[in-house]
């Protein structure tokens, strides 16, 4: 029985995610923020102009929006999830950034 609450809280909180997901997309980036937050959050790892360096590049990247900020928010095996550290705010604005000249 206990297997089946874990199992069911996980589904639940990935329905919540989608919540985040939708409000962020609906929010007007600001690119010179977002460029801000790349830099102090994303370069290091993704590199400047997103070429890669320590991890994946995204320069290329054909996720949709959704996905991308999903994995903003959430991480991945290889880098932190952000839903913590960035507003909602910054997250739109991060993502402005990144389709401005990073994707």
């Amino acid at each position: 029985m206990r297997g089946w609450v874990g199992v069911i809280l996980v589904g639940l909180a990935a329905c919540g995610g989608s919540t985040d997901v939708d409000a962020i997309l609906a929010l007007e980036g600001d690119v010179g923020s977002g460029k801000i937050i790349y830099t102090s959050r994303c370069s290091l790892c993704h590199g400047e102009q997103g070429e890669g360096g320590t991890t994946i590049p995204l320069q290329g990247s054909v996720l949709p929006r959704d996905e991308i900020v999903s994995i903003i928010l959430a991480g991945t095996t290889d880098m932190q999830g952000f839903r913590d550290i960035l507003s909602d705010q910054e997250v739109a604005d991060l993502l402005a950034h990144l389709e401005d000249g990073i994707l």
